[in-house]
């Protein structure tokens, strides 16, 4: 199998290959250091060096007394902005942030000879001029010289602070939702959400904003703030830029750090006046508008994290979900007193039209019932359909449309008080009765039905508005017959002392068609056709 390997091949070649570090150790000058120069370098380094240059995996070797480093391509990174002057240099010096937590580890395997490994270590390194909560897997290996002593130690391993990050966060939405559960109310569980997630994330303070005019600052609905940490109002003056919260408005996340160079001035004023370093703004959009933020601090430096706004934006969807319940549950409360109301309400005017009824057989009342209820519910139809509106219904053609619309006195002629307009009805309705023909039947019914349910609901407003039934046509003209103008006066007190209708003793005093004796008009449909029936009397 090694015969495969070139033939040609020197006591250098160690140092062979074409990535950035191989290339970067060969073009050094190491006579001025203590390692000597490449080519007097003992042949257990050379082994190892060329080992740790042509692995694809992080590696490092820590040589000599000191710990100087070498290092490979995939390992360059781990220095961050140390890199390259990393190459060569005492360990105690690349890693003096942390030189109090590797420091006993290099110890003990210099001493014992055994190699060390430790998994998702915690090392707050400071490599870009702040500390940084890093985890990292790696190991530790002795290295032995043509003596057998050690003369070095093999270093390997990778950052695994991503995966700590998400274990962690993910325990952490599993122990918040066991808290909202028992939370009494949405408002309550925001408390319970804002506060926790701002220990989690070790933030200065958390607030649940609402926003208000474009640069006019937001309203807090929910705030939060750590021990001894004193932030101003988020609301209070310099606000972010114009153009940071259009921004924020159509949606987009805005991290702000006092670090970046290229911040607009003014957010880097509204992060100064609050004495903050970094601040995070996680919009909640519902139908393309922006309807609350979660906006979170901090007064040290922090680098920005997609997996920090990844949960952010997690408890914000779960708070959010949790207030829509609540209003959802209350919307269903009213809906249920509401068609609880209505049932009583429609059973109210069942029982007062079966009591209306005069009838000598079963089969009579039976058919006068039926022929009630249905056009009770034809009435309803027309009714709901545009739900008392003060538009038409929809219903054009010859026959005109319905319409339902609520009057109310003019300004300057107040109404007539009740008693007076009632004698004076009594008195017209004796002479000038609206003509009446087969096709306003339904008409009369449903103003018939709908005086029926004021009485029977035991209404008492005086002073309540009018209900007008009228037809009218698609261009808006009014037609002229006697029926066409009746309207119904909703005065519940009217109908209170009147009585639900009227009735005449003996058909024979019943004007209008015989398809319409069964069935007598209320006393408050008064014709607008009266004075066209004065004129022909």
């Amino acid at each position: 199998m090694l015969r495969q390997q070139s033939p040609v091949f020197g006591p250098m070649d160690f140092l062979a290959g074409d990535g950035e570090m191989a290339s970067l150790i060969r073009n050094t000058d190491w006579s001025e250091h203590s390692f000597g120069p490449s080519e007097e370098w003992p042949q257990s380094l050379r082994s190892a060096l060329a080992i740790c240059l042509n692995s694809a995996f992080p590696t490092a070797i820590y040589w000599g007394s000191e710990l100087r480093l070498l290092y490979n391509d995939a390992w360059a990174p781990i220095p961050g902005p140390r890199h390259p002057t990393a190459l060569g240099a005492p360990a105690k010096e690349v890693w003096s942030d942390i030189w109090s937590i590797i420091e006993p580890q290099f110890s003990e395997v210099i001493r014992s000879g055994k190699g060390l490994f430790l998994q998702d270590h915690m090392l707050p390194m400071q490599r870009y001029g702040f500390e940084e909560e890093t985890y990292w897997s790696y190991s530790f290996t002795p290295l032995r010289g043509e003596q057998g002593n050690i003369v070095g130690v093999w270093n390997t391993g990778s950052e695994t602070t991503d995966n700590v990050i998400q274990r962690r966060n993910a325990e952490f939405l599993l122990k918040l939702n066991e808290a909202l559960r028992s939370a009494g109310s949405a408002q309550e569980g925001l408390r319970i959400a804002v506060e926790r997630l701002g220990v989690h994330l070790s933030a200065a303070g958390v607030r649940l904003a609402i926003p208000g005019k474009p640069g006019a600052g937001f309203d807090v609905a929910q705030s939060w703030a750590a021990p001894q940490a004193r932030l101003p109002d988020a609301s209070s003056p310099p606000w972010i830029s114009a153009a940071a919260e259009a921004e924020l408005r159509h949606g987009k996340t805005l991290f702000l750090t006092r670090r970046d160079p290229e911040l607009d001035p003014q957010c880097r004023a509204y992060l100064e006046a609050r004495r903050i370093s970094n601040a995070i703004f996680v919009p909640w959009i519902t139908g393309g508008r922006l309807e609350q933020a979660l906006l979170l601090h901090w007064t040290r430096p922090r680098a920005y994290s997609a997996l920090d706004v990844s949960l952010v934006e997690r408890v914000l969807d779960i708070v959010m979900g949790w207030v829509s319940r609540e209003k959802t549950l209350a919307r269903e409360a009213v809906m249920a007193q509401e068609i609880d109301h209505r049932a009583r309400n429609m059973l109210a005017i069942l029982r007062s039209t079966a009591r209306l009824i005069r009838a000598d057989t079963v089969a009579e009342f039976r058919e006068k019932l039926d022929e009630r209820i249905t056009s009770l519910s034809r009435t309803h139809g027309l009714l709901s359909r545009k739900k008392w509106g003060g538009r038409a219904a929809a219903r054009g053609g010859r026959r005109g449309v319905l319409s339902l619309r609520r009057r109310h006195p003019r300004p300057g002629h107040p109404r007539r008080p009740l008693r007076a307009a009632r004698s004076k009805r009594r008195a017209d309705d004796r002479h000038a009765r609206p003509r009446a023909d087969h096709q306003c039947d339904e008409t009369r019914r449903a103003a018939h039905n709908r005086r029926h349910a004021t009485a029977a609901l035991g209404s008492r407003d005086r002073g309540g508005p009018v209900a007008a039934l009228g037809r009218e046509l698609p261009g808006g003209e009014r037609p002229r017959d006697g029926l066409a103008g009746w309207r119904l006066r909703h005065a519940a007190a009217d109908a209170h002392r009147a009585g639900p209708f009227r009735r005449a003793d003996r058909a024979d005093d019943r004007p209008g068609p015989p398809a319409l004796r069964d069935h007598p008009a209320p006393r408050c449909l008064v014709g607008a056709g009266r004075r066209a029936a004065a004129g022909e009397r």
